[in-house]
């Protein structure tokens, strides 16, 4: 019929409103251009079609027996008809289309976020795209109707990583406390801790565009901003022997760390998956990923911070395996190589550094010895 073929001609997009009254039908979407497409149509017969902003991101179509053809058939004639199909168009634009979307988009960020937390990406590819077209018009309202921050505020209609949708009240927060709108590809232990924390991480195919629509001044990646190595509690026999040795021998001869701890580096949107060990001073804690810590040489005085090594790491592998044969060695060639890289050294340092660290070195290539010789015996 002459009306399905309107509203499919709309439906791609999401036909939000529907209006009709004797001899005229109007119907309303969202645009994700700011020159949008209508159309006037009268019975059957395709009176104008084309992009034109009648309305800000506004797609609409026209169907009215009123409406007529100029002598010329390529345009509609602008007569009082017109103009009071326009005036309702404007009217339905204005007062029913954005509570619609808005709820369109709430509805979608739940089903979404939902699909991002499960880790479903299929799903969330489908539902993304209809959520991303509704962005332009919800910037616009957002952006010029001022009306919209009281009445949808609270509501959360922003899709985020870790399961549950966001309201834009909640996002401006989260970004005011860290100076940042946080947004990621997918749930990991970095945008759960945020998220915990009460800085929620947002899906990121839209960060740019968000952190302009609730004032924030950048909008950053999670899991390039910062690090949360999962920490292996129960590691396998010969990883847990080498653990176990090396934080006894820095108790006995160096002393540095809290403890040498074992974790997991490749959770999802990993930007430590290839690193050999990290410094922190909660050993599995969120940490920032540029924090740089300093040399444990010059860290007298204050709390050890823990060494926590990467299980997968190859060198870590190897020394594992050497350690049931040479478990002196594999923990000289462990703490030499922690005690080295753990922090920065500035060029006023570097003597006292190669002072201290050759001291050191020569305590734990002793307790080395000693061990290995031991276990020749």
């Amino acid at each position: 019929t002459d009306t399905a073929l309107l509203l499919n001609r709309l439906i791609d997009g999401g036909a939000s409103v529907r209006y009709e009254e004797e001899g005229t039908l109007i119907v309303l979407g969202p645009a994700w251009t700011p020159l949008p497409s209508y159309g006037f149509y009268n019975r059957g017969l395709t009176l104008k079609e084309g992009d034109e902003s009648f309305a800000p991101f506004v797609r609409f179509k026209v169907k009215s027996r009123f409406l007529e053809h100029t002598l010329t058939r390529d345009n509609v004639v602008r007569d009082e008809n017109f103009d009071k199909a326009m005036k309702l168009g404007r009217r339905l634009a204005h007062d029913e289309l954005p509570d619609k979307v808005l709820a369109e988009c709430r509805e979608l960020a739940a089903a979404l976020s939902k699909a991002l937390g499960s880790g479903n990406a299929e799903l969330s590819r489908s539902l993304a795209e209809d959520w991303g077209r509704r962005l332009p018009y919800l910037m616009s309202l957002f952006g010029q109707w001022r009306r919209f921050f009281k009445a949808w505020d609270a509501e959360p209609i922003l899709p985020g990583v870790g399961g549950r949708a966001v309201s834009v009240k909640e996002a401006k927060a989260g970004a005011r406390a860290a100076g940042a709108l946080w947004v990621d590809a997918l749930r990991s232990p970095i945008s759960d801790s945020l998220d915990a924390a009460g800085q929620p991480v947002l899906y990121g195919l839209w960060g740019n565009e968000i952190a302009r629509m609730i004032g924030a001044r950048r909008c950053l990646s999670a899991s390039n901003s910062f690090i949360r190595p999962l920490l292996i509690e129960k590691p396998e026999p010969a990883l847990r022997a080498l653990l176990d040795r090396a934080n006894a021998v820095d108790a006995s001869s160096a002393y540095r760390y809290e403890r040498v701890a074992v974790a997991e580096f490749a959770y999802p949107g990993s930007s430590i998956a290839e690193q050999l060990f990290v410094i922190q001073n909660e050993a599995g804690a969120l940490r920032a990923a540029d924090e740089k810590p300093r040399s444990s040489f010059f860290w007298l005085g204050r709390r050890r911070r823990c060494a926590v090594i990467n299980a997968a790491h190859p060198f870590v592998r190897q020394l594992a395996a050497l350690h049931a044969s040479r478990p002196g060695l594999a923990v000289f060639l462990l703490l030499k190589t922690l005690h080295l890289h753990d922090g920065e050294v500035s060029s006023k340092q570097r003597a006292k550094f190669s002072s201290l660290a050759e001291q050191t070195e020569k305590r734990l290539l002793a307790e080395a010895l000693k061990i290995d010789a031991g276990r020749a015996a």
